[in-house]
């Protein structure tokens, strides 16, 4: 629901103008600095934006490895395997 919210959807609008980035990277989560106690709902947010930072990690991390052997890190994985 957090994404249909038309508040939440202009915030995003304007990071994504604001960094030049798209908007599937925006990661809107809850600040609970003045909240004692959480809900069910805000902790699967927060753990779905820290799966997609984890995830985007891991393939700027893949990237980069990839780049300094002069290929994908998976594509040595696919032909490690297939040569086992």
């Amino acid at each position: 629901m957090v994404f249909k919210d038309p508040d939440v959807g202009e915030a995003v609008n304007q990071i994504a103008e604001t960094f030049g980035v798209p908007r599937h990277i925006i990661l809107p989560v809850k600040n609970y600095e003045h909240e004692p106690t959480v809900n069910s709902s805000g902790n699967i947010l927060t753990l779905m934006a820290l799966k997609k930072l984890l995830e985007m990690a891991r393939d700027h991390q893949e990237r980069q490895l990839g780049d300094a052997v002069g290929g994908s890190t998976r594509d040595m994985e696919i032909t490690m395997s297939d040569t086992a």
